[in-house]
C-alpha cells in the first residue's frame, strides 16, 4: 500500500492486526496519523501513548485503515456503520 492512497482516501488512523516489534507496535494499537512523506513512502503518527511511530505501510501492512470522526446524535436518532470492502460499500449487522 502506498502513502498516497492512504492520503487521498481521507484515512487518518490505522489499527494494527499484528504486532510489530520492529516499530514498536503491538496489536489492536491506534495510531493516529500525523503525516506522510511520499517520497520515502512512510506514514509518520502517535500511538495512543503519545509514542511516536514510523511505518512503511509496504512492510507493515497487516493494518486496517480508517477514518476517525466524532459526530453528536441526539436522542432517538438511528446509527448506521459502513465500511469499505473492495469497490462496494456494505453494512455492518446491527
Amino acid at each position: 500500500m502506498h502513502t498516497h492512497f492512504l492520503n487521498s482516501s481521507g484515512i487518518n488512523t490505522l489499527v494494527f492486526n499484528k504486532t510489530y516489534k520492529e516499530i514498536g507496535v503491538k496489536k489492536n494499537d491506534i495510531i493516529s496519523i500525523t503525516r506522510f512523506d511520499h517520497a520515502t513512502n512512510r506514514v509518520e503518527g502517535t500511538n495512543q501513548y503519545g509514542k511516536k511511530v514510523l511505518i512503511n505501510p509496504k512492510a507493515q501492512d497487516l493494518f486496517t485503515a480508517a477514518c476517525a470522526e466524532t459526530r453528536a446524535y441526539a436522542v432517538g436518532d438511528s446509527v448506521v456503520s459502513r465500511y469499505q470492502l473492495g469497490k462496494k460499500w456494505r453494512s455492518h449487522p446491527r
